[in-house]
């Protein structure tokens, strides 16, 4: 589990990062804006990492269905700008690109962390 959640959550904060530098050149602002891009994105990830890698863990142990991962990321993607200000528009389709890869990330992860543990068991049993 422990390694699952690293996984998550290392490669929920690369996503974020690379978006920050997608969103930063494609705008072409200051390094202060390029500073203030990546922790936005950055504590974006990490509230969608955290709450993908727990859900993933939850699904490796079954007891939580694989649905539920891109749900609830989508449904946290959805309510954070709607609960802000609306100066956040401008960077509501890069939220959702960052919400979008890490569904993506937490539901591979899981996917593929819980077949393995399948086939292992099922080696064991048979």
């Amino acid at each position: 589990m422990f390694a699952a959640v690293m996984l998550n959550l290392g490669l929920t904060l690369t996503a974020g990062a690379l978006i920050a530098f997608v969103s930063h050149r494609r705008y072409s602002g200051s390094t202060d804006d390029l500073a203030r891009l990546v922790g936005f994105f950055l504590s974006l990830a990490s509230v969608f990492g955290i709450g993908g890698a727990y859900l993933s863990c939850r699904h490796i142990q079954n007891r939580a269905p694989l649905w539920a991962i891109p749900a609830a990321i989508g449904t946290i993607a959805i309510v954070l700008p709607l609960a802000s200000s609306p100066n956040i528009a401008p960077v509501i389709n890069w939220i959702a690109g960052l919400a979008a890869a890490c569904a993506l990330i937490s539901t591979g992860i899981a996917v593929t962390i819980r077949v393995k543990l399948d086939s292992r068991r099922n080696a064991e049993v048979g």
